[in-house]
């Protein structure tokens, strides 16, 4: 009620109905602008930038610690829960259409982590992340016919996983 007052102060006198107006205009107009907006956004949306606040573990760790299978699918579904807690509902949604749109998808993975791994290493550490990923199907497969994959590493704090995809 106080935002009818604001609006009403603000604007004058019109009825219960026209504050919505005022702000979002009428439903032909908002039709206009989505229609523009999803139009424009098809030839605009071509990259999506994950951010996830944890890295894998090396391949190393992997060999030790992850030898069960039940394990390393717990690890990869929870690399998968945090893939998609970090997408927004659009992000998921141009995510999940990805395979059909391309044939090839650029993942670019950057770790910072505070031990950089080695070269074999950090290769191996991104395999539950592209593999969460053929599970929630934002990639038709892991393999080198359907990504370019691109891994790089930094040192420093927290802990930080940036996953890019790009249609090829």
């Amino acid at each position: 009620m106080e935002m009818v007052q604001h609006l009403h102060e603000k604007h004058g006198t019109f009825s219960f109905g026209e504050p919505a107006r005022a702000l979002f205009g009428t439903w032909s107009e908002r039709q206009t602008r989505r229609e523009k907006g999803f139009a424009g956004q098809q030839d605009v949306i071509r990259m999506i930038e994950l951010c996830v606040f944890d890295c894998p573990p090396s391949a190393n760790s992997l060999r030790r610690k992850y030898r069960s299978p039940f394990v390393y699918r717990n690890l990869r579904d929870s690399w998968g829960w945090s893939l998609a807690a970090a997408a927004s509902p659009n992000e998921r949604h141009f995510l999940q259409h990805i395979p059909h749109m391309a044939r090839r998808v650029r993942v670019a993975i950057s770790l910072q982590h505070p031990k950089l791994y080695d070269r074999d290493n950090l290769y191996a550490a991104v395999k539950p992340i592209l593999d969460s990923m053929v599970n929630l199907r934002w990639l038709t497969d892991d393999s080198e016919e359907h990504i370019d994959l691109q891994v790089t590493q930094t040192k420093g704090q927290p802990h930080k996983t940036i996953i890019r995809l790009e249609l090829a």
